[in-house]
């Protein structure tokens, strides 16, 4: 019977911490281990959560970034994914 190596892990962050940064840097010193890594990361700019001006997600595997927030400007209200980089976003995943 073939062996599951998965596994699930759960990181518990204090409201306004920096998470995505938290996942970056794990991942980069991961990758810089000589671990293959895949799937993807969230890199926010511009401040955190809803405060960001833009919100990209890396591959982990190939390092290809894809913004998958509109542009919407200062006031727009409503959902700001971008569905065609989240859509572009999903090779990194498949792979």
């Amino acid at each position: 019977m073939p062996r599951d190596n998965s596994a699930i892990a759960a990181i518990h962050f204090a409201k306004g911490a920096d998470i995505d940064r938290l996942l970056q840097d794990v991942a980069t010193t991961v990758g810089r281990a000589g671990v293959r890594l895949g799937g993807l990361v969230q890199v926010a700019t511009g401040g955190l959560a809803m405060q960001a001006t833009s919100v990209e997600v890396v591959d982990l595997f190939t390092g290809t970034r894809y913004r998958i927030w509109e542009p919407r400007g200062r006031w727009a209200k409503g959902c700001r994914l971008d569905e065609n980089g989240l859509a572009a976003a999903e090779t990194a995943v498949l792979r």
